[in-house]
């Protein structure tokens, strides 16, 4: 895999490289959330969204490369017991993700 050029000063699109995790603990706290997703590279968003009797949240992250590898290795990961859906957040997803539950 070729390696990829970021800037952090300079923020990727609005909707690029952004991932929706869901399947979430109300019981885990949103620290442990992003250090898990920052073991994938640096985050430019996060955002958890708690409601009630679960979470879920949309990160973004720099690189393509490691949105990539996000979406594909953490899916089906088991985080405080319970298995941790990853999905690609497209524009439309990404609007009714975030206002769903509002």
């Amino acid at each position: 895999m070729a390696g990829e050029v970021i800037s952090l000063s300079q923020e990727p699109n609005r909707n690029a490289n952004r991932v929706q995790v869901h399947g979430i603990s109300p019981n885990t706290p949103p620290q442990r959330i992003r250090k898990l997703l920052s073991n994938y590279g640096p985050l430019n968003y996060l955002c958890v969204h708690d409601y009630g009797d679960r979470q879920w949240a949309i990160a973004q992250f720099f690189s393509r490369i490691d949105f990539e590898q996000c979406l594909y290795q953490l899916a089906g990961f088991i985080l405080d017991g319970r298995r941790i859906i990853v999905v690609k957040s497209a524009p439309r997803e990404l609007q009714e993700a975030e206002g769903a539950y509002a």
